[in-house]
């Protein structure tokens, strides 16, 4: 896809514009710059108990990936907050729940363990890792998954990039593939942007098509 816009855009890290003539106020569009930053506090994940009593927590990919067979957590039951029991991770491999989320399987390590069935959060030690992140409306949910509008160096031009989207926090989302550092995204009204270029190529389409 090309969206084409008539005036080009400075290389800021946020920046607003509308396009020129005739079109919608509603087309006034910012861009941001994908930049790496840092979740703040520790890991949380949902976790429940199961009957055979492993605790299986729902982590995205990148958080599950520098786990070692022996991970340790802490395991908070929601019904006890301080109730905090230390688990071990069980060693078996992490089993794919939905896209960018998979299941990771731990045991109790130390302390008495929770009830089946019981619910919680697990806690990872470490702080998350620097990811890239957009802001959530740079973010379009489409039929096909997620995607962002990327402008090209002009600023003129804009590419729609499917991106797999990892954890949200303070009104940014984790990115965890299909973007590079220091790309540009259109951040405000990206969706109506979008919905405008379809509606546009539709109304080409139809003119094309009379007789």
């Amino acid at each position: 896809m090309a969206l084409e816009m008539p005036r080009p855009l400075s290389a800021d890290s946020a920046e607003t514009a509308a396009p020129a003539g005739d079109q919608p106020a509603s087309l006034r569009y910012e861009l941001t710059m994908v930049r790496p930053r840092a979740a703040p506090g520790n890991v949380r994940a949902p976790a429940w108990i199961d009957r055979d009593g492993v605790i299986r927590a729902l982590l995205y990919v990148d958080e599950a990936a520098p786990l070692g067979a022996s991970a340790r957590a802490s395991f908070i039951p929601a019904a006890a907050p301080d109730a905090a029991v230390a688990v071990v991770r069980t060693g078996a491999p992490a089993e794919a729940w939905e896209d960018a989320i998979v299941r990771v399987g731990w045991r109790v390590d130390a302390g008495t363990p929770p009830r089946a069935g019981a619910t919680g959060w697990l806690v990872l030690p470490d702080p998350a890792a620097p990811q890239l992140v957009v802001p959530d409306p740079a973010i379009v949910r489409g039929p096909d998954g997620p995607y962002v509008l990327v402008a090209a160096a002009d600023g003129t031009t804009f590419s729609k990039r499917r991106v797999r989207v990892g954890r949200s926090f303070v009104g940014v989302s984790a990115i965890l593939s299909g973007l590079d550092a220091g790309e540009r995204v259109v951040a405000g009204n990206a969706f109506l942007l979008d919905a405008e270029e379809r509606l546009q190529a539709a109304g080409a389409r139809a003119r094309n098509e009379r007789p």
